[in-house]
């Protein structure tokens, strides 16, 4: 059978994932998955990469492909009607149209809240790079072009402290709750819990049951 991980009952991967590319629910073994969680349990369906993550073509434009013939299999265009069908190229603007890039245009100045529609409150949208020095921060637009561009136009730091452990998963579950490992329970990026009898890692299918995170969002 296929390889899996060694918590994880095997799933077949036979199947197809025509018509069902991210489907809201999770298909039950042994039936393959098209989820948009199939990748962390190690069960899609042979063709989910084909059909579903499309990445034929690459993620950007160039000058050659710049008013190319639509093709579906692209993860994304740069034909002339991407922008009515909402699936251009992130840089379809500043490569086929002459566009500044959003890196180059002077900063915002919004002066009332906007709320994007569906949402009653803005939304909070986190990213996290793993080892990122705060030292990083002074090296400026010449190494890091997008980040200098969201501290000057922005809000930041000089730095952030972490807690102990100085792990990812107890770092960023304490920035989601505001509270410290040992209230939230998320204590290292792999540890053995004798009540559950059960190991949490990052590769591992135990990591998503709920039994192991404490704590609400802050948000």
């Amino acid at each position: 059978p296929d390889s899996v991980l060694s918590d994880s009952p095997w799933i077949s991967t036979h199947g197809s994932c025509k018509n069902r590319c991210f489907e809201l629910d999770e298909a039950e073994a042994p039936k393959c998955r098209c989820d948009n969680l199939c990748k962390s349990y190690s069960s899609c369906c042979v063709d989910f990469d084909e059909l579903c993550l499309k990445t034929a073509g690459g993620w950007e434009c160039t000058k050659e492909r710049c008013g190319e013939t639509r093709n579906e299999d692209h993860a994304c265009h740069c034909s002339e009607d991407c922008l009515s069908r909402g699936d251009c190229c992130s840089n379809y603007q500043v490569v086929c149209k002459g566009d500044t890039p959003w890196v180059m245009d002077d900063c915002e100045d919004i002066r009332t809240p906007e709320c994007p529609a569906g949402f009653s409150h803005p939304p909070l949208i986190i990213f996290s790079v793993d080892g990122f020095r705060a030292s990083y921060m002074k090296k400026g637009e010449k190494v890091m072009r997008n980040i200098e561009k969201l501290r000057s136009c922005g809000t930041h730091a000089p730095y952030m402290r972490p807690v102990y452990p100085t792990k990812t998963f107890p770092n960023l579950y304490t920035l989601a709750t505001g509270l410290y490992p040992e209230s939230h329970g998320i204590i290292g990026n792999s540890m053995y819990d004798p009540v559950f009898d059960a190991i949490f890692n990052l590769r591992g299918r135990e990591k998503f049951n709920h039994r192991w995170w404490g704590g609400q969002p802050i948000w």
